[in-house]
């Protein structure tokens, strides 16, 4: 299993992934998290803090996770492609005693493979939540309404480009809980959509905090 370093940790990829893939694919990682980045996460404003519960929800490689694992009190990895999970058991191998990985879709339900934040969460607390789960941000938020309405310190990163929509209902939504929300530096095209339509452009990332 091949790996990277990055920030001094090592970042395993999965086995069917050669040399070459996994430089592609953590150089478009570097490349998105630049400041000027439309899909860059934190910010001085939005950043874990040390003794925070977090959740990585569609971790993937886990690269966010690693960056603040050390800080974390607690880090929940929600990731639902299974080809994933050894990659990240062995990268967060240094730090399983504050590490638990769902195999599962987040959404706005608990059946079978999905799972409701507000359920999985509804004895636990939370302090921070990033999100990229390939357009399924407006199900996920939909299934965390208690979470949201909770008195503790909550930050959030969320995908807003999947669809043509997600950044204006995701907004409305973060702003009628009380939350003060921003969108990232820029815009982004989803050439990927297959219906894109005009306006082509699209925010990247909402910012969101309840303080």
């Amino acid at each position: 299993m091949h790996y990277v370093y990055h920030k001094n940790k090592k970042l395993y990829f999965p086995k069917n992934l050669n040399k070459e893939q996994i430089a592609c694919v953590y150089n478009g990682l570097i490349t998105e998290q630049d400041e000027y980045s439309p899909h860059r996460y934190e910010t001085s404003d939005y950043t874990v803090k040390s003794g925070d519960i977090i959740a990585d929800i569609g971790t993937a490689e886990g690269m966010w996770a690693l960056e603040n694992i050390e800080k974390a009190k607690i880090a929940y990895l929600f990731e639902c492609e299974k080809p994933w999970i050894q990659a990240l058991q062995k990268t967060f191998e240094p730090w399983k005693e504050k590490i638990i990985i769902v195999n599962k879709f987040v959404s706005d339900r608990t059946k079978g493979d999905e799972v409701k934040l507000d359920d999985f969460f509804q004895n636990k607390s939370i302090n921070f939540i990033k999100a990229d789960i390939d357009g399924a941000e407006i199900e996920m938020i939909s299934g965390a309404g208690e979470i949201l309405k909770r008195k503790e310190d909550l930050r959030l990163l969320l995908c807003s480009y999947h669809k043509e929509n997600d950044a204006k209902q995701l907004e409305e939504i973060l702003i009628s809980n009380g939350f003060s929300a921003e969108f990232s530096k820029g815009y982004m095209i989803f050439s990927y959509d297959k219906n894109l339509k005009k306006p082509y452009y699209r925010r990247g990332l909402i910012r969101a905090k309840n303080y």
